[in-house]
């Protein structure tokens, strides 16, 4: 799935009116006449903050993040100060 996602259609935003590119900010759902979903759009700091979510959520990950903690090396408080985890 989320190879499609790097083939994606392109759109420029000269092709949008003012009001629509207004709404295009952060996460925004496409809708059609009747309302039902046909689409999402995500602006580059969502997208961005979406991937180091679904990075964070791997077992690799949190498997590395066990091991430094108990190592010793780096403590969990650095962790999430370095992920701006609150």
């Amino acid at each position: 799935m989320l190879n499609s996602l790097t083939c994606n259609k392109s759109i420029p935003l000269s092709s949008l009116n003012e009001k629509a590119r207004n709404l295009l900010k952060g996460i925004a759902s496409l809708t059609d006449e009747k309302g039902a979903v046909k689409g999402f759009f995500i602006d580059l700091d969502s997208w961005e903050e979406l991937l180091e979510d679904m990075e964070a959520a791997t077992p690799e990950f949190s498997e590395e993040t066990r091991r430094s903690k108990a190592s010793g090396r780096v403590s969990g408080t650095k962790l999430k100060k370095a992920f701006g985890i609150k």
